[in-house]
C-alpha cells in the first residue's frame, strides 16, 4: 500500500485507502457521466495507477486485480480479473513531472464539443511557446499542435468521439491540464 501511486483520470476525484481490507477506493463526486443510451462517448470515465510489489516477491509470482464500480447505490459492477506476472523485462515509463502551474487550468468551450472548441487559458504567455497536447482514455498522446493565442479554435478533424485529457507545456513543462469531451 505504501507504493500506491494515482497517476491521471478522467475526471476530479479523491482516493480512500482501506489498510484493513487492502483495497484503495477512487471517489468521483458529482461525476455526472450520462447514461451510455444517451451518449455513450461521454459515458466512459477511468484512472491510471501504479503499485509495485514487495521487494521479496518472487519471479513468476502472478497478481490478479480487478475492480467494483459502483454508481450511486445499486449493486457493484465488477470487471474482468486482469493479471501480471512480476518479471525483470519491463521498461518503466518516464515520470511525468508534476505540474508547473498547479492553478492553471485549460477551458473549453463547448464542452463537450461537436466538430471544434475553443481552448482557453487563464494566463497566456505571448513570448512563449505553447503546445497543447490530446490524451486518450489510454493515456496515449493522439494531438499535439502549438496554441499561438488565447483562445485557439481546436478542430476535432479525425478524432473519434469521446474523453481527452489535455496538457498545456512551455519548454517542456506542463503548465496546465483539463478535459475536453468530443461528440459524434
Amino acid at each position: 500500500m505504501g507504493t500506491f501511486k494515482p497517476e491521471l483520470s478522467s475526471h476530479v476525484y479523491h482516493v480512500e485507502r482501506d489498510s484493513i481490507r487492502r483495497s484503495i477506493a477512487f471517489v468521483f463526486e458529482n461525476i455526472m457521466l450520462p447514461d451510455s443510451n444517451r451518449n455513450e462517448p461521454a459515458s466512459h470515465g477511468f484512472v491510471q495507477f501504479s503499485v509495485s510489489p514487495v521487494p521479496q516477491t518472487p519471479l513468476g509470482t502472478i497478481i490478479r486485480n480487478r475492480a467494483s464500480i459502483y454508481f450511486d447505490f445499486n449493486s457493484p459492477v465488477l470487471t474482468n480479473t486482469v493479471l501480471h506476472t512480476v518479471d525483470t523485462g519491463f521498461i518503466r515509463p518516464k515520470p511525468e513531472p508534476p505540474v508547473y502551474k498547479p492553478d492553471a487550468r485549460i477551458y473549453f468551450t463547448p464542452n463537450p464539443a461537436g466538430q471544434s472548441s475553443w481552448v482557453s487559458l487563464e494566463v497566456f504567455d505571448t513570448e512563449k511557446t505553447h503546445r497543447l497536447q490530446l490524451y486518450d482514455v489510454h493515456g496515449r498522446e493522439v494531438r499535439s499542435v502549438i496554441m499561438p493565442q488565447s483562445p485557439f479554435l481546436l478542430e476535432k478533424q479525425e478524432l473519434p468521439a469521446g474523453v481527452y485529457q489535455a496538457a498545456i507545456r512551455i519548454d517542456g513543462k506542463r503548465i496546465a491540464v483539463g478535459q475536453v469531451v468530443f461528440s459524434q
